[in-house]
């Protein structure tokens, strides 16, 4: 009997990987693939269950469910991880919550992570004050009054903005800022940063496709960053890179750790997932990034140092 339950498992959770590789068939699919991780996880138990219990059936199953949520994960090691030569640029995404309760400690670590070019998402009016030490330190910023009614994605820069992007429609989706930033004299550097919408309760694949006529009329180079409600590896991401060209900084496995909506109440993410990025163009270095824990919020902020050639 218990034999038998344990293959039952493996063989659910093998059929539960599948769905996610035929995303490009149908997007809402690519919600199964946000998952392989904790797939694997499972995949493990059962394999060294299925071998205490000589359950053959289940071994074989439960090592087919962890080959096909591993080799998904591939994309979580691939990306951009060479600094190279050229200007150095450190930048940051951080998701600050629109609820956060420590507002002071929010705008405090974001300071002392102190990046040039900082983008924050669900950034309301009230946490962010004209006479708070991020408008002193980041002379330079965008944002728009949109109709999430705050002022969801704001770019901050220590460099002057000389070209801000065009304002958006009052639904605009997604929610994005954009800017042209003089990081040298002569030199610019696009920026776009984004927050796109879940996968399951939004409509995620248009706003991805939207993102191919953001950056078409940003000169090179140039960096996408922000919350993409999406981990490193599903095919939505890797559609990402293709219409942004441009390509995931590596180092980050984890950056939500905040819980799941259900009919039965809210279930906590139990080890973080990676849905924050930076990505940047061809030509342009990164090092790996970092997080940075913020205060308040149920994200970790990522920031990594550009070479910018």
């Amino acid at each position: 009997m218990i034999r038998t339950i344990l293959a039952l498992g493996a063989g659910l959770l093998l059929i539960a990987t599948l769905p996610g590789y035929a995303a490009p068939l149908y997007y809402d699919l690519d919600l199964f693939a946000h998952f392989r991780m904790h797939f694997l996880g499972i995949a493990v138990l059962l394999l060294v269950l299925a071998l205490l219990l000589r359950a053959r059936i289940a071994l074989w199953l439960a090592l087919g469910a962890a080959l096909s949520s591993g080799l998904g994960l591939i994309p979580l090691w691939q990306g951009v991880a060479s600094a190279g030569d050229g200007q150095k640029v450190t930048v940051m995404t951080a998701n600050v919550y629109a609820y956060n309760d420590d507002n002071a400690g929010m705008r405090r670590a974001l300071a002392e992570a102190g990046p040039d070019i900082l983008l924050t998402v669900e950034t309301t009016l009230a946490a962010f004050p004209e006479d708070s030490e991020l408008a002193e330190l980041y002379p330079y910023r965008v944002g728009y009054r949109t109709f999430r009614k705050n002022l969801g994605a704001v770019l901050w820069s220590k460099f002057p903005i000389i070209k801000p992007g065009p304002d958006p429609a009052d639904t605009e989706n997604p929610d994005a800022v954009r800017a042209i930033v003089e990081i040298a004299p002569g030199k610019t550097l696009s920026v776009l940063g984004v927050h796109l919408a879940h996968v399951a309760v939004g409509n995620q694949r248009s706003e991805v496709e939207e993102l191919a006529g953001l950056v078409k009329d940003m000169p090179a180079p140039h960096i996408v960053m922000g919350d993409f409600n999406a981990t490193s590896w599903p095919w939505g991401m890797n559609r990402v890179e293709t219409v942004t060209e441009a390509r995931r900084v590596k180092g980050v496995i984890s950056t939500w750790h905040g819980a799941y909506p259900t009919p039965l109440g809210s279930i906590p993410e139990p080890f973080g997932i990676s849905i924050d990025h930076i990505l940047v163009s061809d030509g342009i270095g990164a090092e790996r990034a970092e997080r940075i824990h913020i205060p308040g919020s149920d994200h970790a902020g990522i920031r990594t140092v550009l070479s910018v050639p």
